[in-house]
């Protein structure tokens, strides 16, 4: 399978997440997050960036100040674009809340070179005027396959103490 993998460029924007016993805090943001070891860790300037165990999907969790959400999202559905032809967006944005965090979510469909593919954007607020932005991409089906460690995730996305 494909692995995805997303680009350095977009890490600029963001602030680093930091390992800690049993999962991750985002730095500057206060929040903390968990995600199953089964999922392969990549270093990267945007915070974290996981890999789904099958290789069907990555997830990255990081954060930025909020007055550069806006180009970390130009940025990052550009590389959407790049990735994906037939590219087509939701019409708005979707409003959710995750453990008192609240936020948008919208999503991208399209395909690569394996098949139907998706993207998916989940911008929190979070404290000192940050911004949590979730960003995964995988290949038609990964998000079910992968259900599971989503929802762990989601769950464990609380204030770090």
């Amino acid at each position: 399978m494909k692995k995805f993998t997303l680009p350095a460029a977009l890490a600029l924007f963001l602030l680093p997440a930091a390992a800690f016993g049993g999962g991750y805090v985002i730095q500057g943001a206060g929040v903390k997050f968990f995600m199953p070891d089964a999922w392969e860790t990549h270093e990267s300037n945007l915070g974290i960036m996981f890999s789904s165990p099958s290789g069907d999907m990555v997830l990255t969790v990081g954060a930025m100040p909020s007055d550069q959400l806006g180009d970390a999202l130009k940025m990052a559905g550009e590389q959407v674009d790049l990735l994906m032809t037939e590219a087509e967006y939701e019409e708005g944005e979707r409003e959710v809340e995750i453990n008192g965090f609240y936020g948008m979510v919208f999503s991208a469909w399209g395909k690569t070179e394996k098949g139907d593919s998706f993207a998916n954007f989940i911008v929190l607020s979070a404290e000192n005027d940050r911004r949590i932005l979730i960003f995964s991409m995988g290949e038609a089906g990964a998000w079910e396959n992968n259900l599971e460690d989503i929802q762990l995730l989601t769950d464990s996305i609380l204030p770090a103490d």
